[in-house]
């Protein structure tokens, strides 16, 4: 983890992140399994999530906080998993990003999760959260123009 190099700006690839392909490779995706995910950041836990398994998702059990919050709350979010078929056999598991934004429903098909804020999300809603967050550290509201 850590920002890219020569760069001031906090990006999706800083924060905290799950994969599927290697939860699959790693054999975690069978239904009614639970284990436990944890990352570390400069040799030191850093933070974790449960995890438990079922047929068509997984439910990711952790403690989140917002920014600027000083409170954690209990989060238990439901990623749905989808499965493709591969050409030479086999299938790919993909995450359906389950957030909503702006008020719309993402469901966008992807293999990388990342900590935006209070939930996990794809990479699209993570970059919003990010500079959502960042506009407010500065307490200066965040909009499109």
């Amino acid at each position: 983890m850590g920002r890219p190099y020569g760069s001031g700006r906090v990006t999706c690839e800083s924060r905290i992140s799950i994969d599927v392909r290697r939860w699959n490779r790693e054999g975690r995706l069978h239904a009614g399994h639970s284990f436990t995910c944890s990352w570390t950041f400069g040799g030191k836990p850093f933070g974790s999530i449960k995890v438990r398994t079922e047929a068509d998702a997984v439910i990711l059990m952790y403690r989140a906080r917002s920014w600027g919050n000083a409170e954690w709350k209990s989060v238990e979010q439901r990623v749905p998993i989808t499965w493709t078929a591969c050409h030479l056999g086999g299938r790919r598991p993909w995450f359906i990003c389950s957030v909503y934004s702006d008020g719309r429903y993402c469901g966008r098909r992807v293999a990388v999760l990342y900590g935006a804020g209070e939930l996990f999300a794809c990479r699209r809603i993570g970059y919003a959260a990010t500079r959502e967050a960042a506009m407010a550290a500065f307490g200066k509201s965040w909009r499109r123009e």
